[in-house]
């Protein structure tokens, strides 16, 4: 806003023109500011005290109610009866809007469609598993350049 203005004949310097816009800011009543961030939050969280804001989002953004009918579907597919066909189904809902992220995404669901459907709807996981792995690779990393083979062995050992 700065540069256009300075092109347009603007004489001050920045440091004038920033308190000028905050004071203008304070003065003209604004609605919430609506990001990325919120709009996540607010479309991955079924909270009642996110509905309103779900609303006024949906109304702004209208192109939003396609994708919010798609993210809670697909978190509903998260549970045990899910079968390869349901999947496969919003896998292909995705791919009709058209966005390349969400397209890619549904690609790399169908790719590998065995494995996402056990993961979506068996209870077991890897976090143990990956837990251990993060703490190797952060002692391995502390002691890079320092030692051999057998102080990492003692200190993978003795770590708990």
């Amino acid at each position: 806003m700065y540069r256009t203005l300075k092109r347009k004949g603007y004489l001050r310097g920045i440091s004038t023109f920033r308190p000028y816009v905050a004071r203008l800011k304070k003065a003209v009543p604004h609605e919430i500011n609506i990001n990325r961030r919120i709009i996540q939050k607010v479309l991955w969280e079924d909270e009642p005290s996110n509905k309103p804001l779900l609303i006024k989002i949906l109304d702004i953004h209208p192109f939003l109610k396609v994708l919010n009918e798609l993210v809670r579907s697909f978190k509903n597919l998260f549970n045990e009866v899910t079968s390869k066909q349901d999947i496969l189904s919003w896998c292909e809902q995705a791919e009709r809007m058209n966005e390349a992220p969400l397209s890619s995404f549904a690609t790399y669901i169908r790719g590998d469609i065995d494995a996402i459907r056990l993961g979506m709807t068996l209870p077991w996981s890897n976090g143990m598993v990956e837990g251990q792995v993060n703490r190797l690779k952060t002692i391995k990393r502390q002691m890079y350049g320092r030692a051999g083979l057998e102080l990492l062995r003692i200190k993978i050992l003795n770590v708990t």
